[in-house]
């Protein structure tokens, strides 16, 4: 979850991340049974995310968490992009 919350290009949505989380590699369709809810996807990233109840949209917990991921990139996300393109 903390690839995609860091890497995308906008902030997602709840069900967004949710849905894209469930793609298995190699996988064609979406299945409904692999969505994981709200909450697994919060309790797994361990304090980590939040979710703005206004917007309905995931986001890293401060700043400066997305500073040291930016300054640490490799190191916590080396595939980041491909495993994302990859479920796309």
């Amino acid at each position: 979850a903390r690839t995609w919350i860091y890497l995308a290009e906008r902030p997602l949505k709840v069900t967004e991340l949710c849905h894209a989380l469930s793609i298995e590699n190699e996988a064609e369709t979406l299945d409904h049974d692999n969505i994981p809810s709200e909450n697994t996807i919060l309790e797994c990233c361990c304090g980590l995310v939040t979710v703005d109840e206004e917007t309905s949209t995931v986001r890293l917990v401060h700043f400066t968490l997305q500073e040291y991921f930016r300054s640490e990139h490799e190191k916590h996300f080396p595939a980041g992009h491909s495993t994302i393109a990859r479920t796309c």
